[in-house]
């Protein structure tokens, strides 16, 4: 039969690897997602400010007034999983 594993130097060894090869990871991906987020709010004010010099000085770039209960927030909201 297989060796056991037991509580050694050796095995907290590798458990703190383990822990900080984690966790190394979790940092890796949450850079990958706010770079990601700052790329895509630079978009969004990108095609802002193109809008509005399309539309000429002074104009606003808006959605017709409507509320929560009309679905503003729903129209915002991304598409996908």
């Amino acid at each position: 039969m297989g060796e056991s594993i037991i509580a050694t130097a050796e095995y907290d060894e590798l458990l703190d690897s383990i822990k900080r090869t984690l966790a190394a990871g979790q940092l890796r991906a949450a850079r990958a997602v706010n770079n990601v987020l700052v790329e895509t709010y630079w978009q969004i004010g990108r095609d802002i400010v193109v809008r509005r010099r399309e539309q000429g000085r002074g104009a606003k770039v808006r959605a017709p007034v409507r509320g929560p209960a009309d679905g503003t927030s729903r129209d915002a909201r991304p598409v996908g999983p």
